[in-house]
């Protein structure tokens, strides 16, 4: 989820990197934005922490978690940490911690494809997870890719991205796409968000969590 209040004030400076990489009316209306792209950083943080003991399945810190296996919400090369939060009505929330690699991928796509593999392994079992492969996963995954695409956009106050720490993808967000990314906040802007609090917080693959979930940031 992008903040709105973070988002605000990036807006104008992203809209200058997407205007000079697509040259701003030229293709046709409505065309894909151009990702955009910001000088490495010097600073870095450290991706994971130490896992726990009885973390569940090994799975290297270098490598990528994949599709197979038990369910698996912990570091890999491109996550750090998965966790997932629910609402009485059905409505949940992914929430993926992404390292300092993925922010930085090279391919966008393919670090995608590799997050999202990610979550569909997380959620194996769940009743959120059998919804990934319909209307709704569409959404997340279409979220999720904005969030890769805009990952290295800085943020205006405190934090150092206008993502904030976590990927937060919802299952109430109708598909933004491409064109409407920036416009709707990789569709921050679109949905009705559930009532109240959510009445779990976890890791589906049963290891305690090992980050603040810090949810939709405001």
């Amino acid at each position: 989820m992008v903040p709105r209040s973070r988002f605000a004030k990036v807006l104008v400076a992203l809209a200058v990197v997407v205007c000079a990489a697509t040259g701003c009316g030229g293709g046709t209306a409505g065309a894909d934005a151009a990702e955009p792209r910001a000088a490495p950083s010097a600073a870095s943080e450290p991706d994971s922490p130490p896992p726990a003991a009885g973390q569940g399945p090994a799975t290297a810190a270098g490598q990528d978690a994949g599709t197979e296996g038990p369910p698996y919400c912990g570091p890999s090369r491109l996550v750090a940490e998965i966790t997932l939060q629910s609402w009485p009505d059905g409505a949940f929330r992914v929430s993926l911690r992404p390292t300092e690699e993925a922010r930085r991928a090279d391919d966008r796509d393919e670090a995608t494809e590799v997050l999202w593999q990610a979550i569909q392994r997380c959620l194996r079992g769940t009743v959120d997870g059998a919804r990934l492969s319909g209307t709704v996963g569409e959404s997340l995954r279409d979220q999720l890719r904005c969030h890769e695409y805009l990952a290295l956009i800085p943020a205006g106050g405190s934090e150092r991205y206008a993502t904030g720490d976590t990927f937060d993808l919802e299952s109430w967000r109708p598909v933004a796409g491409r064109s409407r990314w920036i416009s709707t906040r990789c569709g921050n802007t679109l949905g009705t968000a559930p009532a109240g609090t959510p009445t779990d917080s976890y890791r589906p693959d049963g290891v305690e969590v090992q980050r603040t979930i810090s949810g939709e940031h405001e």
